[in-house]
């Protein structure tokens, strides 16, 4: 730019000399006046000192550009500074857009930066290692700090709950051989860790934030591989930080200023999670017997509540026959489109014939009544009422389905059986109904294809729908859900409530204590067994109240009475099992310290102290035992223990606050990978970039969210901007040249006129005037402008003094912004009684408004826009949500967000801590315990009073498996009435019962694993009918005014018998009772049944023979047995030709249908399908049919107590045994005479050459005597490799003589023999010949036929 100006000057002089005088350029220095030479001349002096004027004004001239010019330089490198600035934030913000948020919260205009810039290259898979770079860099950075706490109290050091949602999936990923899908076991863990320091309850600093993990793959799914995956990412336990963590730079010991830290796992009910949380307990087990105590640490469990109701429901649904497997075919059969579409049509024709359509002018009142009733309807559950179908009408689905046309398929025998025989069933004279039925479901039971599938559907669906039971079975089933329905939607509001406090989204008029108050005590409800006792009152209410005669209809089928009697039993007491059992044992019972008073917390924690010093397996390790620990409150009751007791009051207030008691958070983390990861086209992604992006679906969704949340309360709504958007920069009958997000930011940027006093006359005059033409208006201005003139100088002066003030409301707008959604309108916010000479700045935003009239706010819009972007971008939240590493433009801030990095060391640091697995070094750092700690308490394994250190201890277990192999052995279901007599031994005449101590109970549920079995109590009424033995027992005393059942279990009613009778005590006989419900379906609520049979008897005695179990062979010094190397498998030889048949037990008992059993808390698994374990230990223990006798009276001993002596002599089946035995060793030794025989032979003959086989299939190449019918459509023909369709006729040809046979059609065998004519023609005809003769059916006699005098034309 200099070199630019030297010739400007430059020409500036050049013009100068021009314009001078030729001679003034030699001439010399003017002399003085006084000198002879000077002639005095007043108009050359002029000249001259014009000229020298001009000159000094050239040389300023040039000086001024010369600077101008410098100027201009140094603000044109100023703005490239600047635009490079602004580049650089803008490829930032372009970075943050498209990987750090969502597309569905980008509806701010202002947020549209345009096209990316140059500086942001970078593809989808680096930028997505960019994001997750920077946000573990964030996240670390932000850790340190925020568990940096430097106090020399003890009481100002934080408490730390670290909540662990935990599960794992099967996932697809492409990383199989050559570019194929493969399925593995992933883990995911949802980590939230809250933060609390406070000296009061008052004054709380409360930090809760998220860490968004990815996917782990898990090399083994077993219990060391999810540890070992659960441990890497743990930001930290039992003084480990885990490496993952550690290589982002966070410390070891990043918890050494805690003073309480609680790990919370809350997983589902499934084996590997519980032996993870075992692990886990060990760990802290050891940590409390180690040097450093400067952290107390526990660990505590959560099972999830919805799967524990849901199991209960999966066994309510499965109750009765037929009602899931309906459901499951009516699902397979709307997957079909033309099912769907014809089911509509048959809906469509229904709804025509049975509602009448009036028009009417306005709506009825009940319209808004029927509207929030079906709302409460649509819901997931419903207080009163019940969600029947299509109107609860009995009629109405089998209509439904006969409205819908019959599918037709002319391909398909089957589906012309079927229509057949419905219209044999339809018309006697038609054809043999029965015959083709039969001939139907022989086709149904070959294989059948998708549309023939359907079709047996469809006819099973039709005949149960149209059976008379189903409506009343379908009612019934959603009357027994109402009350886990009540629970589930519990569980799940608490869930929101949780999710409320966590983003700050308070509801309307609530505050952020009560929503804690609110999680707090549903909380505590929990543990303390109020929430299990109000679903069992829920179906003793519904019981009650419910009136299932109107509903159902007359039911006459005592079977469906019976299973609904069975069913609400089972009901009640597998939620007592679940959700008020666990509340009466360890760990529940420490949050009954939360809301005492200090005597009461200290009677009550001496109490668990005195049970944890009697026996330590009472109390569980990981969590009670820690607490329970920390202090003795054997002195005097000081300050230091009152200190004490309110930091363990607020640390369980804090636990019960912000603890989830289901796992929806990681179940909606597995939706949001499953919709991240598989589209519907496309290559699955690998395990590295599945990961990557599992990060980034959690972080993005959580950022989206609250970032909604934010735009709520400072944007307007999504329409409104749109509206605007529309409206801004657009003229009658000119279409606008830019898109609406331009003309916003062009709107915005446009200076507007100032108020003046003539417009405020204008306006003044203008304002009682009505709408007028054009012409109208011209003549009004014309008289208002010679009005105007004509005024004087004080009114104009007046007008000058309104329109000032008006340009202040108009100024004090454009700083206002926008209305809000959700929000009052503006001109509902101000004040009625408001005067109207307040400042600009005191008036409200709807006084303004009003002011400023609608014109100018459509005008000015866009600037308020700006304001509101302004607070979108400075709200609170970005600064105290989380770890606050967020802003409005992504989930981390800009000022996080470094293009300069290369993408070397990204890739390197993201694949070192995300993506590497971990070798021996690593493995050796994760703590893995040796201790092997219990983790089941007494009193969770056996019932409260009752403990493995009681003297009865071993006896009640023992009737309590014994009972167990009974249920399990006879099948006796829910709901069967039990009679329990202690049998005593007599002086001198043996043994009698004791009557006085005999109980009743109703069975309940038996869990396998651990041995858990619950009764009710059953009580003896007087009302009803009068049965054989006179005897009718109830579920609820409704003569003590009980409204619940009592139940308990099979321990502690054991426990009671013995300690009744101690040390007399025989053996307990169980009673089987036959028993009837008295009344009918509407009756349900009595929940009565009464004896009609004789009882069927069993003794259980207190001799029980041992688990099987090796003895371990010990020798001297250490010296150890060799173990014996495992055999290879080899398939067996031969098998005895007549099998023993085992000894079946004697069938002494009136067979029941087996009602649904309790699922294991640690396993799936129902007691019916697998062996169960009938101890409360570890140890495992095979049950034998049969061994559950009719009773002591047939001289036959129990099972548990039968023994094998060596001196017995052999009974009938040893002996058929034996027999079998040595007919298999003499068809063995034949055999094996056979092989060698054929070994012989084999060596005998000529070897083959190298590379070729000795054929197993045929000898020679070409056609066999063998023709069938297809009986699939699944094989090809080898010559035209077509399909052949199932019942065609098909040839056999041998292609090779070590590979197997091929088909060919019947048509395309003579093109394939024409192809090689001199070796196939006599080959094939050689073959075809005998198929007339050697088969039997005409049809394929036929066929070989005409192919034949086609061969012979050849």
């Amino acid at each position: 730019m200099l070199l630019r100006a030297i010739p400007l000057t430059i020409a500036f002089g050049f013009c100068w000399l021009a314009v001078m005088p030729l001679s003034d350029l030699w001439a010399s220095e003017p002399e003085p006046k006084n000198s002879p030479n000077h002639d005095s001349d007043d108009g050359d002096d002029a000249s001259v000192q014009k000229l020298r004027r001009f000159c000094k004004t050239a040389k300023a001239r040039a000086a001024s550009l010369l600077s101008r010019q410098a100027r201009k330089i140094e603000r044109a490198a100023m703005a490239n500074a600047n635009s490079q600035v602004e580049a650089e934030a803008s490829a930032t913000q372009v970075f943050q857009q498209k990987f750090l948020a969502s597309d569905a919260t980008q509806w701010d205009p202002l947020e549209d930066m345009g096209p990316a810039s140059s500086l942001l290259q970078c593809d989808e898979s680096n930028g997505r290692r960019r994001a997750v770079f920077y946000y573990l860099k964030a996240v670390a950075q932000r850790v340190k700090q925020v568990f940096h706490w430097e106090s020399s109290s003890a009481s100002a050091r934080p408490h730390c709950i670290s909540i662990h949602t935990a599960d794992d999936a099967n996932m697809k990923f492409g990383s199989g051989a050559r570019g194929s899908t493969e399925i593995q076991t992933v883990m995911a863990n949802i980590q939230e860790h809250v933060v609390t320091c406070s000296a009061s309850e008052s004054e709380c600093d409360l930090t809760w934030f998220n860490l968004h993990q990815p996917i782990v793959p898990l090399d083994r799914a077993d219990t060391v591989g999810l540890y070992r995956a659960f441990m890497g990412w743990i930001l930290g336990f039992s003084n480990y930080v885990g490496w993952r963590w550690q290589c982002w730079g966070i410390p070891p010991d990043l918890f050494r200023n805690v003073a309480r830290r609680t790990v919370v796992f809350v997983g589902d009910a499934l084996k590997a999670n519980s032996a993870l949380f075992k692990i886990l307990s060990q760990c802290i087990h050891e940590q409390e017997k180690g040097p450093d105590a400067s952290t107390q640490s526990c660990c505590l469990q959560i099972l999830c509540n919805i799967h524990q109701v849901s199991l209960t429901r999966k066994n309510v649904a499965l109750g009765f026959q037929g009602y899931f497997s309906c459901l499951v075919r009516l699902g397979h059969l709307f997957e079909g489109h033309n099912f769907r579409q014809k089911f509509h049509a048959a809906m469509s024709k229904l709804v025509q014939s049975n509602f009448e359509f009036i028009i009417v002018g306005n709506l009825p009142n009940d319209v808004q009544r029927w509207h929030d009733m079906k709302v409460q309807q649509l819901r997931l559950h419903t207080d009163t009422g019940f969600m029947g179908y299509c109107g609860r009408n009995p009629t109405t689905m089998s209509r439904t389905l006969q409205a819908m046309p019959s599918v037709k398929c002319e391909s398909d025998k089957v589906l012309e059986a079927i229509n057949k025989w419905t219209q044999a069933a339809q018309h006697p004279s038609g054809g043999d109904a029965q015959e083709l039925g039969r001939l139907v479901e022989e086709m149904l039971q070959q294989d059948s294809s998708y549309a023939e599938q359907n079709a047996k559907r469809f006819r099973l669906v039709t005949e149960t729908f149209q059976s008379p039971n189903f409506p009343v079975i379908v009612n019934c089933v959603d009357f027994l859900m109402l009350p886990l329905d009540t629970a589930v939607n519990q569980l799940l509001k608490r869930t929101t409530v949780l999710k409320r406090m966590r983003f700050n989204d308070l509801p309307e008029n609530s505050t952020m204590q009560e929503l804690k108050e609110e999680s707090k005590v549903f909380f505590l409800q929990w543990a303390d067994g109020t929430f299990g006792d109000n679903i069992i009152a829920d179906f003793i209410k519904h019981v009650k109240t419910c009136q299932l005669q109107q509903i159902c209809g007359s039911c006459s089928d005592p079977s469906v009475i019976q299973t609904c009697f069975e069913l609400i039993v089972f009901g009640m007491a597998d939620t007592w099992l679940r959700c008020c059992h666990p509340a009466r044992c360890f760990p529940n019972q420490m949050f009954s310290l939360t809301t005492c008073d200090p005597q009461t917390f200290v009677q009550k924690l001496t109490g668990f102290q005195r049970i944890m010093r009697q026996c330590p397996e009472c109390v569980d390790v990981a969590f009670s035992t820690p607490l329970l620990q920390s202090l003795d409150i054997a002195g005097a009751f000081d300050q230091e223990v009152q200190a004490y007791i309110q930091e363990l009051q607020r640390h369980l207030t804090d636990i019960a606050t912000f603890t989830p008691l289901a796992t929806t958070l990681v179940e909606n983390f597995h939706g949001k990978n499953q919709n991240a990861l598989f589209k519907f086209r496309g290559k699955s992604k690998a395990p590295a970039a599945a990961a990557e992006c599992s990060v980034l679906a959690s972080l993005v969704s959580e950022h989206a969210y609250l970032k909604t949340l934010v735009m709520q309360s400072t944007m307007p709504s999504r329409w409104g901007i749109a509206s605007m958007q529309k409206r801004l920069g657009r003229r009658k009958g000119i279409q606008p040249k830019c898109n609406r997000k331009a003309r916003v930011i062009q709107s915005a940027g446009k200076s507007r006129r100032r108020m003046s006093a003539w417009n405020a006359f204008q306006q003044e005059q203008m304002r009682t005037r009505g709408v007028l033409t054009a012409v109208e208006y011209k003549q009004v201005m014309k008289d208002l402008g010679a009005e105007w003139r004509r005024l004087s100088g004080e009114r104009k002066k007046q007008y000058a003094l309104d329109a000032a003030y008006q340009q202040s409301c108009r100024d004090e707008l454009e700083t206002r912004p926008l209305k809000q959604p959700g929000k009052a309108p503006c001109h509902e916010l101000a004040t009625p009684e408001q005067p109207e000479d307040l400042p600009a700045e005191e008036q409200s935003t709807s006084a303004l408004e009003k002011i400023a009239g609608s014109k100018h706010l459509s005008r000015i819009s866009s600037k308020r826009l700006y304001v509101n972007s302004a607070n979108k971008a400075g709200h609170p939240s970005w600064s105290t949500f989380g770890l606050s590493i967020q802003d409005a433009n992504g989930a981390v801030r800009s000022d996080l967000v470094d293009l300069q990095t290369s993408q070397a060391a990204v890739d390197f640091a993201v694949a070192f801590s995300l993506h590497r697995r971990p070798d021996e070094d690593i493995i050796e750092q994760i703590p893995m315990p040796d201790v092997n700690v219990h983790t089941q308490t007494c009193f969770g394994l056996y019932g409260g009073g009752l403990c493995k250190k009681n003297e009865h201890h071993t006896l009640v277990k023992c009737f309590a498996r014994s009972f167990a192999q009974l249920t399990t052995s006879q099948k006796l279901p829910s709901g069967t009435l039990v009679r329990c007599r202690p049998v005593c031994e007599v002086a001198g005449s043996g043994s009698s019962t004791d009557q006085v101590t005999e109980a009743y109970y109703f069975l309940g549920v038996l869990c396998q694993k651990p041995l858990i079995q619950v009764f009710a109590k059953a009580w003896p009424c007087t009302s009803g009918m009068q049965s054989q033995s006179g005897s009718s027992f109830a579920l609820v005393n409704r003569g003590s005014g009980e409204q619940r059942p009592t139940f308990i279990t099979s321990h502690e009613a054991f426990h009671q018998l013995v300690e009744a009778h101690s040390g007399r005590l025989r053996g307990i006989a169980v009673s089987v009772f036959t028993t009837r419900f008295e009344f009918d379906l509407w009756g349900v609520h009595f929940l009565q049944v009464a004896i009609i049979g004789k009882a069927v008897e069993h003794l259980l005695k207190t001799g029980v023979s041992p688990p099987n179990q090796k003895v371990q062979v010990k020798l001297p010094f250490g010296v150890k047995m060799e173990a014996k190397k495992r055999r290879p498998y080899k398939k067996r030889k031969c098998e005895p030709k007549h099998k023993p048949e085992p000894s079946k037990p004697k069938d002494t008992h009136l067979h029941v249908t087996a009602a649904p059993a309790l699922s294991d808390p640690e396993s799936c698994e129902s007691s019916s399908d697998s062996p169960i374990d009938l101890d409360g230990d570890d140890d495992e223990i095979e049950i034998e049919e049969g061994n559950a006798s009719a009773g002591p009276s047939e001289g036959e001993s129990d099972g548990s107590e039968e023994l094998v002596r060596d001196h017995d002599p052999p009974t009938v089946t040893a002996k058929e045994e034996e027999a079998a035995a040595q007919s298999a060793f003499q068809d063995y030794c034949e055999e094996a005479d056979d092989r060698a025989r054929l070994a012989d032979v084999a060596r005998a003959q000529p070897e083959v050459r190298k590379g070729h086989f000795r054929s197993h299939f045929s000898k020679s190449v070409g056609f066999t005597s063998e023709a069938s019918l297809a009986p699939t459509g699944r094989s090809r023909c080898y010559h035209c490799n077509q399909a052949i369709l199932k019942g065609s006729l098909r040839f056999t040809y041998f292609w090779s003589t070590s590979r197997p046979e091929r088909y060919l059609h019947s048509t395309c065998i003579a093109s394939f023999v024409k192809a090689d004519l001199g070796n196939r023609l006599d080959q094939a005809v050689g073959a075809i010949e005998q198929f007339p003769r050697q088969s039997n059916d005409p049809q394929i006699r036929n066929g070989a036929t005409i192919l034949l005098n086609e061969l012979l034309k050849l």
